[in-house]
């Protein structure tokens, strides 16, 4: 995987090189030209400021519906405690803070043919998570967080109870029918509505 990222970045500055934008229309690249490029190369993030605590554990967790009905869900703490079985290691304190503050926790979103690849990065951990049941269906991404405005102007998330903090829709892979844009819709509405919904929530970790 990271040979690919390494081969993608050099086509990438290659490209930019040779098809730069020229002494007419000599503008630097921008946020807006870089989102376009991850874009079409199937690449999509997120990035959250939580508020976290030396006392709290946050857990991530994924979870699919299919139907209307829940087909898996997957806590992020669990599968990488699970990965560290084999070593005899205990990853919780890799999920603790040292003192408390607003921490960055990071979802990438990486689309191959029919799959989906989901690489959390949270503190201290990165996890990844292969989706194999979405085919080739049109599906979209949408966040659920609007951050708070503090009056240090520094934007977070306070994590009180399981929230979502977005969620994937999809058609089903023979639908032909638009994609619906699904704002303002509740869960229970989004998961009835869409063939297939995957939501990535944040919930606090009871040891």
């Amino acid at each position: 995987m990271k040979f690919k990222f390494l081969l993608i970045a050099a086509t990438l500055f290659c490209s930019m090189s040779v098809f730069s934008q020229g002494t007419n229309n000599d503008f630097d690249y921008d946020e807006k030209d870089l989102n376009i490029i991850f874009s079409e190369l199937g690449f999509t993030t997120f990035k959250y400021p939580i508020r976290q605590d030396t006392n709290q554990i946050f857990d991530f967790v994924i979870e699919e519906f299919k139907n209307g009905d829940l087909i898996s869900s997957r806590s992020i703490i669990e599968y990488t405690k699970d990965q560290f079985k084999k070593y005899g290691l205990d990853p919780i304190n890799y999920f603790q803070v040292k003192k408390d503050s607003v921490y960055l926790h990071r979802f990438y979103f990486i689309k191959r043919d029919t799959a989906l690849i989901i690489k959390v990065n949270t503190h201290g951990v990165t996890a990844l998570q292969n989706i194999k049941t979405l085919g080739q269906a049109t599906f979209d991404l949408r966040t659920q967080f609007e951050i708070k405005t503090e009056i240090d102007s520094l934007g977070y998330i306070e994590c009180d109870k399981q929230k979502d903090l977005l969620f994937l829709y999809a058609n089903a892979p023979n639908d032909k029918e638009p994609l619906w844009c699904p704002a303002g819709m509740p869960r229970e509405i989004v998961i009835k509505k869409f063939y297939y919904v995957l939501f990535v929530s944040i919930k606090k970790y009871k040891l």
